[in-house]
């Protein structure tokens, strides 16, 4: 039996325009209401570890290249095929449940990212 989630959509924005859009999925059982509440300064993980006091043990990141659809260029303003970071993380807990389950697109024209040690 599949697990039930906690779907939420959030488009990132600055200055006035769209540069990506974050799709999260949670376990329903950790976070009961989170559909109905406000994420504390719209942030879920900041909202998962003050509300429901869970902090991810191991979290892994994946970085890949991809084109925006037809509803990512629809909410970006973008072109069909634009180019787009896709970063997907997976967070797991301590005692290894999956906690939570992100992708986020950016749109390459309109971001860059910088990694330090």
């Amino acid at each position: 039996m599949a697990t039930k989630r906690v779907h939420l959509k959030r488009l990132h924005v600055v200055d006035h325009r769209a540069i990506g859009i974050t799709d999260s999925w949670v376990a329903h059982a950790l976070v009961p209401r989170l559909s109905r509440r406000t994420l504390i300064d719209g942030s879920l993980s900041r909202t998962l570890q003050e509300v429901y006091g869970l902090v991810p043990g191991d979290t892994n990141n994946y970085l890949e290249v991809g084109a925006a659809g037809s509803s990512e260029a629809r909410l970006l303003n973008a072109t069909l095929d634009a180019p787009l970071f896709v970063v997907w993380s997976v967070a797991h807990l301590a005692d290894g449940r999956l906690l939570e389950t992100t992708r986020t697109v950016w749109l390459g024209s309109r971001v860059r990212f910088h990694y330090t040690d």
